[in-house]
């Protein structure tokens, strides 16, 4: 997570979040964003707050960073993960069944490039490894080489990204 995008999480939560209700609705409303660098980002501002001497903002992000820390157990972290595992897996089944050319990879490319993110890339990788171990070594290369192109292709989309 980019650090303005925490602090502009941080600026929401001191703004909007005065009860514990309203805690969790910041968390149903951001809890996909609401990852380690995040927490992380709290603790800095407990910290600097206290060196500062700036007791209420102090007391204020060391609760809510304790209640984000009970509130989002590791049971959340999981389920998000085998989320993000079973679409990673369904976007490597579309691109087995629907990418035959080149042409057919830029199309792949041009709908789904955002959703090629990490989980994708280690999900495309692991399914190479078990074409290889099954010895068709044609389809382990092929989804290597995809996978190659594809995060070219998401290397090149990056700057784009930034300027919007």
């Amino acid at each position: 997570m980019s650090p303005e995008r925490i602090q502009e999480l941080v600026r929401i939560l001191w703004n909007e979040v005065e009860s514990g209700e309203q805690l969790q609705e910041f968390i149903l409303k951001y809890a996909d964003e609401l990852d380690q660098d995040f927490l992380a980002g709290i603790a800095a501002l407990v910290q600097q707050a206290k060196e500062s001497g700036n007791e209420n903002a102090g007391r204020f992000f060391s609760q809510i960073g304790q209640s984000l820390l009970a509130l989002l157990t590791p049971s959340d972290v999981l389920r998000r993960a085998s989320l993000k595992a079973e679409q990673a897996s369904y976007l490597v089944r579309i691109l087995l069944e629907n990418v035959n050319s080149p042409e057919d990879l830029s199309r792949f490319a041009a709908e789904y490039i955002v959703e090629c993110d990490p989980c994708f890339f280690a999900v495309l990788e692991h399914r190479a490894e078990t074409e290889k171990a099954e010895g068709n070594e044609g389809n382990a290369r092929f989804l290597r080489e995809t996978g190659k192109i594809l995060q070219q292709i998401r290397m090149e989309k990056k700057p784009d990204e930034a300027d919007s």
